[in-house]
């Protein structure tokens, strides 16, 4: 379904938008349905934190992440979505993950304190050289595949390979995952749009936040 804001075409994916969508306060369930839909988790309950990261030292580099919140278990949850090609993008996703720990994690802190981190990139061009949109990374022995520790998750939709699965019409609409992308997806049709909505409450509420946003 096509957006529009004063005869402009929107992607929901745009930094002004996605924030809004996600990244506030009042949309603590949005955000939740999202994660857990995307980890497979059943988290309850989410606490956003501030989007700025500092370096540790004067003249590191700051970061400013769309979405990042606290989940009841303790882990963390980084969300980004981006519409312009990056090649070196999981770069960038790794050193948010390295400042996520660095702020967590205070002098004379125990390293078990380092919380587990969730790292969900929704991107709108290709990435990977796979063919499945969604890709999940570990930490894993490279030999045998053995997850050495459980600390990281990163998540990779792209969402080009979505579009491909769209067209040749493998897409289940009774699953959760197929039916937020569809809103996500820039180019889904107004009447599929409208079939997803009426078959899920909470991708209807991102819908309607979705509109809301844009008559503000």
């Amino acid at each position: 379904m096509v957006f529009e804001k004063d005869g402009k075409k929107l992607n929901l994916l745009n930094e002004y938008l996605f924030p809004k969508i996600f990244g506030e306060n009042g949309c603590e369930n949005e955000t939740l349905h999202l994660i857990n839909t995307f980890t497979g988790k059943t988290f309850t309950d989410v606490y956003y934190i501030p989007k700025e990261m500092e370096g540790l030292h004067k003249g590191n580099k700051k970061s400013n992440v769309d979405v990042m919140v606290l989940v009841n278990d303790g882990s963390l949850v980084n969300i980004e979505a981006q519409i312009k090609p990056q090649k070196s993008f999981h770069k960038r996703s790794h050193m948010y993950n390295s400042k996520i720990y660095s702020v967590q994690v205070q002098v004379g802190d125990e390293y078990e304190k380092a919380p587990k981190t969730y790292m969900i990139n929704i991107l709108d061009f290709d990435l990977l050289p796979t063919e499945d949109y969604h890709s999940i990374l570990v930490l894993c022995d490279k030999k045998s595949n053995f997850m050495i520790e459980d600390i990281i998750e990163i998540h990779y939709i792209e969402l080009p390979k979505f579009r491909k699965e769209l067209r040749k019409g493998n897409l289940d609409l009774n699953d959760p995952l197929t039916r937020i992308l569809l809103l996500l997806n820039k180019s889904t049709s107004s009447d599929l749009i409208e079939k997803v909505i009426n078959m899920d409450k909470s991708v209807n509420k991102m819908f309607e936040k979705t509109i809301h946003v844009l008559q503000d």
